[in-house]
């Protein structure tokens, strides 16, 4: 049996909105992290600010 036809190159309504959603999902991910980052940056900053007194 031929099954080509259910291959088709064009994604589905749901397979696009799948895609939205997780690209959607891990730039939120990715810009939380970053926060993370700078405010862990900030912090040892303000430490080694500190100690150097």
């Amino acid at each position: 049996m031929d099954k080509q036809w259910f291959q088709s190159n064009q994604p589905t309504e749901g397979e696009e909105t799948a895609r939205h959603f997780v690209r959607v999902w891990a730039e939120a991910v990715i810009r939380q992290a970053r926060r993370t980052r700078e405010a862990r940056q900030v912090s040892a900053d303000k430490l080694a600010g500190l100690r150097l007194r």
